[in-house]
């Protein structure tokens, strides 16, 4: 499988931010001996920790992207699954029950001069997979023998 072209871009930009802090090892190596001066030494350091700060910037950004894409890519396949689910039982559903669906999944909706804007109440993961062995497997008290 290959990998996506925001990978490629996140390792070249970890490559390059590789490169750049071996540069400033030799700079500081060629300064500790005698090799340059401080008038030189201090522009190029400072160069070298600026493009660094921006490689490391960059490399924030993109992984921010990413995990914002994986997320929206597990809300589409959540809201796929809910589509299915509630496929064929919508149409025999009362309208009370259509109207409490709604509710839940429409936050408001914007009448404007352009037209109607729905905005959906899903944030960025809306629905939490219940646990394996039940949603009570970790309270204390749902392992202990209910008494009445």
């Amino acid at each position: 499988m290959a990998k996506p072209e925001s990978d490629d871009s996140a390792e070249s930009l970890k490559a390059l931010t590789q490169k750049v802090k071996r540069g400033m090892g030799r700079l500081i190596d060629a300064y500790q001996d005698g090799l340059i001066d401080r008038i030189q030494f201090e522009p190029r350091l400072a160069q070298a920790q600026e493009r660094l700060q921006k490689l490391n910037d960059q490399i924030a950004t993109l992984v921010a992207q990413q995990s914002h894409q994986h997320d929206l890519q597990l809300v589409i396949s959540q809201v796929e699954t809910f589509a299915k689910m509630v496929e064929g039982s919508l149409e025999q559903a009362d309208w009370s029950t259509k109207r409490q669906v709604i509710r839940t999944l429409v936050k408001q909706i914007e009448i404007g001069s352009e037209g109607v804007k729905v905005v959906y109440r899903i944030d960025s993961l809306p629905f939490v997979q219940a646990p394996e062995r039940g949603v009570l497997q970790h309270c204390w008290w749902g392992a202990q023998p209910h008494h009445r």
